[in-house]
């Protein structure tokens, strides 16, 4: 669903990606490690097209980013971290808005925003204006906003930040769900816990590349943790 070929992006004349390839397959999560300002929000960001010109190939189901890129956007939906939401509008219009680019009809917007809206807890919340709202839920409108067209690939920025432990569960089923219909899932997260849990593949990001890749088994047969979980390989990938 997902293939990336060499790709290397360039900021003020530096490299800031340099080489990164990896492929999610369909109904596939793939999970992003890796320190702080490593390039993990960045390559979200280059893929979903945000940051222009890069050199390489991504391919979005059948379509290329650089060659159709209104048709590949049409294929994913994306959850940025920080999530910046419109102010003066409720979580509901602004979904509304969201819907409607998608030219999904008014019926199907209102059902699959209520869906989502009672499958994340925040249905009584989707009235209020989003300014007067915290963290935690206007990081769940901007899950449905990337949800409400049912793509099927999702780039998701640490989807569980600002949660408490009922949100983050009723997240994690969420996307439990959504690898069951099929989405593929590009996951950047810190919150190992999680990555562990629902991550397919994971591949560690460093310094602007993909530093290593492979299944929690093969990632242990790679260090010296053959036993332990990913908190442990993180530990001895960057901690020595």
């Amino acid at each position: 669903m997902l293939k990336v070929k060499d790709l290397r992006f360039e900021q003020s004349s530096s490299i800031i990606l340099d080489k990164i390839s990896l492929e999610v397959s369909r109904g596939q999560i793939f999970g992003l490690i890796g320190p702080n300002s490593s390039g993990k929000s960045l390559l979200l960001e280059v893929l979903s097209g945000r940051q222009g010109y890069f050199e390489g190939d991504v391919r979005l189901g059948s379509y290329n980013l650089k060659t159709e890129p209104t048709k590949a956007k049409s294929q994913f939906g994306y959850l940025p971290n920080p999530v910046i939401l419109e102010d003066g509008l409720t979580g509901y219009e602004l979904l509304e808005l969201v819907g409607s680019l998608y030219s999904l009809g008014s019926g199907v917007r209102r059902d699959r925003i209520l869906q989502l809206a009672s499958q994340l807890g925040c249905h009584d919340d989707l009235y209020s204006l989003l300014e007067r709202q915290g963290f935690a839920l206007k990081q769940k409108i901007g899950l449905i906003a990337a949800l409400i067209h049912q793509p099927s690939l999702l780039f998701l920025d640490e989807p569980i930040l600002h949660q408490d432990p009922t949100g983050q569960e009723r997240v994690i089923d969420l996307l439990k769900e959504e690898k069951k219909r099929g989405t593929s899932i590009l996951l950047a997260s810190n919150n190992l816990p999680v990555v562990e849990e629902l991550a397919d593949v994971i591949g560690v990001v460093n310094e602007g590349g993909l530093w290593r890749v492979g299944s929690l088994a093969q990632l242990r047969n790679q260090t010296k943790s053959k036993h332990k979980g990913l908190a442990a390989i993180y530990g001895e990938l960057f901690n020595g």
